[in-house]
């Protein structure tokens, strides 16, 4: 990660790409492009504000309040016509603005479980052809 391809990444996303399509047009894979925001998340916390993955986590931030602070926006001005506003509170930011918030948590954490268990298995039949 360089803070070239870091800003890459973020103008692709700030333009409407999403996270993965933005992350893997500039060669960075996705599993690597959400570590690199838990290392952001992290970096923060602990005051490191001066690295890459900060600066990656910050711009991400400011991406997401521009167009949450847009859509709302729509929403206040355009009494009968904010439909896609709407659409996109209630899709990209869910977590925050749809009314099945804690039934898609749930969805998501099942998903990334069953995603664990079939990377254990993968694993462990690698093992064991390895080891025949």
């Amino acid at each position: 990660m360089t803070k070239e391809k870091v800003d890459l990444i973020l103008n692709d996303i700030r333009e409407g790409s999403t996270n993965k399509h933005a992350a893997e047009a500039n060669g960075i894979s996705e599993r690597h492009f959400y570590y690199s925001i838990l290392q952001g998340v992290c970096d923060l916390e602990h005051q490191k504000l001066n690295t890459i993955y900060a600066h990656l986590v910050q711009s991400l931030r400011q991406i997401e309040q521009s167009e949450i602070k847009e859509c709302r926006k729509q929403i206040k001005e355009n009494k009968k016509s904010h439909k896609g506003a709407e659409w996109t509170l209630e899709h990209v930011y869910w977590q925050y603005f749809s009314a099945n918030a804690p039934a898609m948590e749930m969805d998501a954490r099942l998903r990334n479980l069953e995603q664990g268990e079939l990377n254990n298995e993968k694993e462990t039949e690698e093992k064991t052809d390895a080891n025949a």
